[in-house]
């Protein structure tokens, strides 16, 4: 959901007590309510609540902001949070209008805390009552100590519209004897979608720890974890169970390629009059959290592929994994810039396709090595033949070129200089007698002359 202009700065300095008011979120309105503004909580800057707030706004809690209160119930136009909303094992309700994001950064916290004398995760609710609701960050209701008991988060997504868990939604008990799971519900009138890199885990040491999920026409997909307790004696406590809410998905079994333990238990489904479709971008009908709907899901015509006005110059997804991001252009064509793939390597030929490639070449190199020539490219390195006998060029040790075990360099001395600077050289006179000659710098010890044979 994109930002206003506008933005709220807390007053109150960190850890200080702000009053609940809607008119203190909300004085980046003009008339002191927020009749439709934007507003960014920021700055390093705690606000406490304990208490209920509604407010017609779409608000952004930034990384560094905290919303915190032994138990409070949030309500706004969108909200997205990229800092910290916590009540230590209390009761924490966001609901919002349209959509609800928590980003990589932002985390919901109703962990308990022992030293506080609360043992037990608390309750979460997130609710977007016609929108979307995403999780990339962490929503939390853990018990810390051995014996607490996991706590209950419940997800929703009304108006037929998706929760996608990218991130953890956890509420795991203790590992003691009681310690036991907590619970946790997702449910969507259209398609839950647990990614590769989500994980929903309700475990506990002892037993109990369950997780809902609720899908409709949409669909349920689960690539990533989804952990629970295997079900008591009684199948009262635990387990993983899904629920069909459409008559369309429910002839169509749940995607669950990734870590289900244990097993799914697939219910029997609702009434499937009771749920609405799924909203479908590229009807040519504006539906409930939709800003235009052009008939297609076409990128960059002003109407993005998930019908949200798209202007030139935003970002776009442009197909194929060779190009790192896109951008609107101003003829309505998505642009991205093609990655680069190049490794570094002189004895490889780096391109893009399905992917950064890397195939070996023979084009001409240098292997940094003065006493080997035909330098080339062979296997993804750069070899060169020993020049065996080849006076050593100026700047070596030694005086010959010569091939010692694996290496080839300067042979055995012609002197016993020592080498104590960057440059020494052997030049022979007429009588093919090595001298020792040295640069400025160059310390040597007493040298003899040898002739060569």
């Amino acid at each position: 959901m994109s930002i206003g202009a506008a933005v709220l700065v807390l007053a109150a300095a960190p850890g200080a007590h702000a009053e609940c008011d809607p008119g203190l979120l909300c004085a980046c309105a003009r008339t002191g309510a927020c009749n439709g503004a934007a507003c960014t909580i920021t700055g390093e800057h705690v606000l406490d609540l304990d208490c209920t707030l509604a407010i017609d706004a779409r608000i952004t809690i930034d990384s560094r902001a905290t919303l915190r209160g032994p138990s409070f119930e949030f309500d706004a136009t969108s909200l997205t949070v990229d800092g910290l909303v916590q009540s230590t094992g209390g009761f924490i309700s966001l609901t919002t209008e349209e959509d609800l994001v928590l980003r990589s950064t932002g985390r919901v916290d109703a962990d308990d805390d022992a030293a506080g004398g609360n043992e037990g995760g608390g309750e979460i609710y997130l609710e977007a009552l016609s929108g979307n609701v995403g999780i990339a960050g962490q929503v939390t209701a853990n018990a810390t100590t051995p014996n607490g008991s996991g706590g209950i988060v419940t997800i929703v997504a009304g108006g037929a519209h998706a929760i996608t868990v990218s991130g953890s939604v956890l509420a795991r008990g203790g590992s003691g004897a009681d310690g036991f799971g907590g619970s946790v519900t997702l449910g969507s009138a259209c398609l839950v979608t647990i990614s590769g890199t989500g994980t929903v885990n309700s475990r506990g040491g002892a037993g109990e720890g369950e997780n809902d999920l609720f899908y409709a026409e949409g669909g349920l997909v689960v690539n990533g974890k989804l952990l629970a307790n295997p079900f008591d004696a009684d199948d009262e406590f635990g387990g993983n169970m899904v629920t069909c809410r459409g008559a369309g998905a429910c002839e169509t079994p749940p995607s669950l390629r990734g870590t289900v333990a244990p097993a799914a238990v697939v219910r029997p489904s609702l009434d499937p009059d009771e749920v609405p479709p799924c909203i479908e971008c590229g009807n040519s009908s504006i539906d409930p959290g939709e800003q235009c709907d052009e008939g297609d899901t076409d990128p960059c015509d002003g109407c993005s592929p998930t019908c949200q006005i798209q202007n030139v110059g935003e970002a776009c997804d442009i197909s194929g994994p060779c190009f790192a991001g896109g951008t609107c252009t101003a003829d309505g064509v998505c642009t991205g810039k093609p990655i680069d793939c190049d490794d570094g390597n002189p004895c490889t030929d780096d391109f893009c396709s399905g992917g950064c490639q890397h195939t070996f070449n023979a084009a001409p190199c240098d292997d940094r090595n003065a006493c080997t020539t035909g330098d080339h490219c062979s296997q993804g390195r750069c070899v060169g033949t020993c020049a065996i006998g080849q006076r050593c060029p100026l700047g070596c040790e030694q005086g010959f070129c010569d091939a010692t075990g694996p290496t080839c360099g300067c042979g055995k001395t012609l002197s016993a200089a020592v080498w104590l600077g960057p440059v020494m050289s052997f030049l022979l006179d007429d009588e093919d007698t090595a001298t020792q000659t040295t640069a400025p710098g160059i310390v040597a010890t007493p040298t003899t002359t040898t002739t060569q044979p």
